[in-house]
């Protein structure tokens, strides 16, 4: 009987590291995804600023 609810504890630990690691993995990916808008939009920026910037042949704003 011992020997059964210690095997129940191991699969229910791991099976909450299993879950810890994919919580870990799913905030990691959304991060990457932030990030990844944010450097669209950075980018975004960058050639918004250099459309301006080129007709006019003026400094950018």
């Amino acid at each position: 009987v011992l020997q059964s609810v210690s095997g129940q504890e191991g699969v229910s630990a791991s099976m909450s590291e299993q879950q810890r690691n994919i919580e870990q993995t799913s905030r990691l990916a959304r991060a990457t995804a932030q990030d990844m808008q944010d450097a669209f939009q950075r980018l975004g920026d960058i050639t918004a600023n250099l459309v301006r910037c080129v007709p006019t042949n003026t400094r950018c704003y």
